[in-house]
Parts: C-alpha cells; sequence; structure tokens
C-alpha cells in the first residue's frame, strides 16, 4: 500500500505555494504522481453573466479587469507547477511526474468529480492566515466531506520533515479508524508513531492499547500517550502535546455536527482547523 496519486487542487490564491512544496515532499518520499487541476471560476465571465447585456464604458472597464485579474492568477499557477517539474526534475525524483490540467468548473466541483480516484488530496489549512481564508476553508471542507478521500491539510509554515513522526489522534470513532487505516502508508514510513488519547468516555470503540496491537501487527510499533480530562479543550490537548512530542504529522478523523449541514463542523475539528501549525492528515 501506498501513495501514487495525488490531487493538488489549485485556486489562485497563496495558498497554492503551500500545496505545491507539501506534494513535492509527499511524491519524493512515496514516488507518487501529482496531478494539479485549477479551476478558472472566471470573475469575469460571472459578472457579464450577471449583468447581462446592460454594458457601458465604465462596466466594460470593470470587465477589462477582471479579465486582468483572472489572467494573472491563472498565470501564477502555471508558473507554480512549472516550480514543481524543475524540482522533480532536478532532484531526479522519475517517472511518474507531475501533469496540470484546467477547467472552467467551481474549484468545488472539481474536487467532488475527480477526489474519489486519488489517494491523497492536499489542501491547505483554512486557519494559516491565507488572504483568501474562505476559499481555504471551502476546498478543505468540498475534500473532507465529497470524496471519501485522506485529506492532507498542510500550514503556511515550512517543515523541516513532514511524516517523521506521526500523532495518532485516538477517540475509538469509526472515522478515526477509518483514518488510521488510510494513513498506513504513512505510519509505516515514519521513524516513530505515539497513540494521543483523552478518555472522555463520550465513544465506545477500541482502546488505545488495542489499536497499539494492530498496529504492531503491521510491524509499527507506537507508543501510547493518555491524558486525562482537564480546563482545556480536546483540540488544545492534541496541539499542545503535539508540540510537546515534537510530531510533524497528525493523523485523526473528521466530523461534522449535521449530516444536512456540513459547514458546521465538529469542535475538534474545527479547532484543529482554525488552530493547527502543523500538517495534519484527516479523513471523514
Amino acid at each position: 500500500m501506498s501513495i501514487k496519486c495525488i490531487l493538488a487542487p489549485m485556486s489562485g490564491t497563496a495558498s497554492d505555494k503551500i500545496v505545491a512544496r507539501a506534494a513535492l515532499a509527499i511524491a519524493k518520499r512515496f514516488a507518487s504522481e501529482i496531478q494539479t487541476v485549477y479551476a478558472r471560476d472566471s470573475m469575469a465571465l460571472v459578472a457579464g453573466t450577471l449583468m447581462g447585456d446592460e454594458r457601458d464604458e465604465t462596466t466594460e472597464r470593470f470587465f477589462e479587469l477582471l479579465r486582468d485579474n483572472d489572467e494573472a492568477a491563472e498565470a501564477e499557477v502555471r508558473e507554480t507547477f512549472q516550480e514543481m517539474l524543475k524540482v522533480l526534475d532536478r532532484e531526479g525524483v522519475g517517472q511518474p511526474t507531475a501533469l496540470f490540467d484546467v477547467t472552467e468548473d467551481s474549484i468545488t466541483q472539481a474536487i467532488i468529480e475527480r477526489g474519489g480516484a486519488y489517494d491523497l488530496l492536499i489542501v491547505a489549512l483554512p486557519g494559516t492566515g491565507t488572504a483568501d481564508h474562505a476559499k481555504s476553508r471551502e476546498i478543505a471542507e468540498a475534500a473532507l466531506f465529497n470524496t471519501g478521500r485522506q485529506v492532507l491539510l498542510v500550514p503556511d509554515v515550512a517543515a523541516s520533515a513532514l511524516g517523521e513522526k506521526v500523532m495518532i489522534c485516538w477517540n475509538k470513532s469509526q472515522q478515526a479508524g477509518r483514518a488510521v487505516a488510510q494513513a498506513m502508508p504513512f505510519l509505516e514510513a515514519a521513524s516513530r508513531v505515539s497513540i494521543f488519547y483523552v478518555e472522555t468516555g463520550a465513544k465506545r470503540g477500541p482502546t488505545p492499547g488495542r489499536l497499539k496491537h494492530y498496529l504492531g501487527l503491521h510491524d509499527i510499533k507506537a507508543e501510547v500517550l493518555d491524558e486525562a480530562p482537564d480546563y482545556r479543550s480536546v483540540g488544545e490537548q492534541i496541539l499542545d502535546r503535539a508540540h510537546g512530542w515534537e510530531a510533524d504529522l497528525l493523523v485523526m478523523g473528521a466530523y461534522s455536527r449535521s449530516r444536512l449541514r456540513e459547514r458546521l463542523l465538529g469542535g475538534v475539528t474545527s479547532y484543529i482547523f482554525s488552530n493547527a501549525d502543523l500538517p495534519v492528515l484527516m479523513t471523514r
């Protein structure tokens, strides 16, 4: 089991370079193919549809400005992709390499229609301070809740390593179990693995000890990091222990409070979205 095919959606925002950097790191580790998709999502086209034929000199100048912005965003994405190719060629990663595609669909629609055919999707963490927070969150939620695949959320912080010290955030749930199963390539490649667990009594399922035994059968040695509930939220406890243990990757399930409205994320998921400063591998 390995990571052979990565989808790296690009949206013409500052987070594209963050995603590209992480995709290169994973591709070099697993000899993966990177497929990037850019959704034009043209503002000029949207504005033109809304305005119809009611145009004058002022609106034409406005449309020209929007078209210039669209073209600049696409040029930036293509430059980012070319930089990826140069790195792959310079460092001799070998085949498969990187592919580039452009779609007229929205970025969320592109993710929904393509994401299920990849081993891994890489997107930016919404809480990284990127210029377009709303778009980053929209992309992350589309990847998590509509593809059935594992999603690597990366922060706007350059890391010296990714996946050397992996901390599993365990809460006995089906989502956590699914996250561990899909993360096996990362767990098998890691130099150290830990299982972080806060006993809240909220869920029934395998204990951390049973998970440790399961991983051991796959030749993955893991240590259990038990922690009692305290005044902090579970999300705070996760990030505090991750920093103390010097983890460079978290593995966890993603949760929503409402099946009808997936934007209402569960408390822990929402906290990690907004506050994590290290890569997070999530599965819904």
